[in-house]
């Protein structure tokens, strides 16, 4: 029976947290590039994303791996020798940080696109313009739709299997 209200529980959270954080940070993002601008928006991201980022993949993941390399996989194995193993040209995985490493991505996608689209017009940088912003009532409705319709699509096709 726990089981059961684990699994609901988790399947409730995970169809609509991780949308909704995705909506937060796509809903303020226009007005932080309008502020800041792309450049300056861009290395902030960098700054607030990309280092968290960096940190884990470079320093916290090998470290983690390097521990249980020693402790549990290999033991007796020297720490500093499993350690610089976890150094590899290719396969860095943001692992827990996959969130942190999308947001930088799309950031950087729409900090491009916004400069890009700015010098096709070739307009001068103005103030920004008041625009008409959603309602909270619709998007609490979008938030509600988004997480029904991801977990309709999780009950099909259920999370970590192929």
């Amino acid at each position: 029976m726990a089981q059961i209200l684990l699994t609901v529980f988790v399947a409730l959270n995970a169809s609509f947290f991780m949308g909704f954080f995705f909506l937060l940070a796509g809903y303020f993002t226009p007005s932080a590039v309008d502020r800041k601008g792309p450049a300056r928006f861009l290395w902030d991201r960098i700054l607030r994303l990309g280092l968290p980022l960096g940190a884990f993949v470079l320093v916290i993941e090998p470290l983690i791996d390097a521990l249980l390399t020693v402790a549990v996989w290999q033991p007796g194995s020297s720490f500093s020798s499993a350690f610089l193993a976890q150094y590899r040209p290719i396969g860095y995985e943001p692992g827990p940080l996959w969130f942190v490493a999308a947001l930088l991505i799309l950031s950087a996608a729409y900090a491009v696109a916004r400069a890009i689209a700015a010098y096709i017009s070739r307009r001068p940088r103005v103030a920004p313009e008041r625009r008409a912003r959603p309602t909270d009532r619709s998007i609490v409705l979008f938030a509600v739709a988004v997480g029904l319709a991801t977990f309709a699509v999780r009950v099909v096709f259920p999370s970590g299997r192929a």
